[in-house]
């Protein structure tokens, strides 16, 4: 991890430029890519502190620069070097730093000879698009930066497979480290209802793997059914914690309703949910003619069958979507026999609906 240095060092020199207007150096433009972590300034003595100061990197050629990224740096005490550290702002090779402050009485110290050139335009230009500079050759400001030849890890995030009632697996992809070692990875979750965007203030769930780049996945527990999150991937350098895009992560249930011919409800029926490979995915009972199923796949046909002692019923193309509301997801069936027993009396069944007949609920 090499270092970036950029701009005049913060001295005390011998004038001073005033406020209200943005400065750029262009001596000792940085020496490499990466992110400046510290800003350095002088102020004159005999002026105001500072305030409204930002400082940042600039690119472009000749009079043309345009500012590549920024920190606010708030107010700067006059009289001395002043260090402002922990920070995070993006730097690229021959990049050169530049200034504002809004008080016009503030004065960052200036010298008028032995520097490279310092270029001037009115009004705060950090945010905004290219600018033409005034520049003056000879002149050198105080305002240097450091840093160091790393950015950002990139992680992307991936939906979540394995749904169940209370789990999940949360997917990710660090696709870049950033020139570091990553410490951490894995997903961000917390309720739809909180915050778009979780992060790691929020529950955090640590990925597999090495976290050097690539696919993982993170075992995500403690959920509640019918309950809607979301979720975000993360990666962690030396750098900076970054985020890759939300994507929802919906725990829902699957309510089947058995009744029987007169549809009253049948309790201790026994529902087992297939895909059509014939796979047993889960298996309810129903309670007071209610199986809630709490672990079937979003988006894949399904199909249920119903056996209560003898009396059989099956519902096809269960198809859980991603996009139905919990209300819509609810089928009801009538079991199907020659007879059946409620509350001790059998009852013949003179009218029956079709094998596997779905109603709507």
């Amino acid at each position: 991890m090499a270092a970036i240095d950029i701009g005049s060092a913060a001295l005390d020199r011998s004038a001073y430029n005033w406020g209200g207007q943005t400065f750029i150096d262009k001596a000792n433009p940085a020496n490499d890519t990466g992110t400046l972590t510290s800003f350095e300034f002088w102020f004159d003595a005999a002026r105001e502190n500072a305030t409204g100061v930002y400082a940042g990197t600039f690119s472009g050629s000749g009079a043309s620069w345009n500012d590549r990224d920024y920190e606010i740096i708030g107010t700067v005490i006059k009289g001395s070097k002043q260090t402002f550290s922990g920070l995070h702002c993006d730097v690229t090779v021959n990049d050169i730093i530049g200034a504002y402050w809004d008080n016009y009485t503030g004065g960052l110290e200036l010298s008028m000879t032995g520097g490279t050139s310092v270029g001037n335009v009115p009004g705060n230009q950090f945010g905004q698009a290219a600018k033409t500079y005034d520049f003056t050759s000879g002149y050198a400001q105080s305002v240097y930066g450091t840093g160091v030849t790393i950015v950002d890890p990139t992680v992307t995030t991936q939906a979540a497979t394995n749904v169940g009632a209370t789990t999940a697996t949360g997917n990710g992809n660090v696709t870049a480290t950033g020139g570091d070692t990553v410490t951490a990875w894995g997903v961000c979750v917390c309720l739809a209802s909180h915050s778009e965007t979780p992060d790691t203030g929020d529950s955090v769930f640590a990925g597999s793997g090495a976290g050097q780049g690539g696919a993982f996945t993170a075992a995500i527990t403690s959920l509640t059914t019918n309950t809607n999150y979301h979720l975000r991937a993360y990666a962690t350098n030396s750098l900076r914690t970054s985020y890759g895009a939300t994507v929802e992560l919906n725990v829902k249930s699957y309510t089947h309703i058995i009744q029987d011919y007169k549809s009253r409800p049948i309790s201790t029926a026994e529902c087992k949910a297939y895909n059509y490979n014939s796979t047993l995915i889960e298996t309810q009972y129903t309670d007071n003619g209610i199986a809630t199923f709490i672990a079937l796949p979003i988006d894949e046909s399904l199909y249920i069958e119903t056996w209560w002692g003898s009396h059989f019923t099956r519902v096809d193309n269960i198809f859980c979507s991603s996009s139905a509301t919990i209300l819509d997801m609810v089928t009801k069936s009538h079991v199907q026999n020659t007879d059946t027993t409620v509350n001790g009396v059998r009852t013949a069944l003179p009218s029956l609906p079709a094998l596997g007949e779905v109603y709507l609920g």
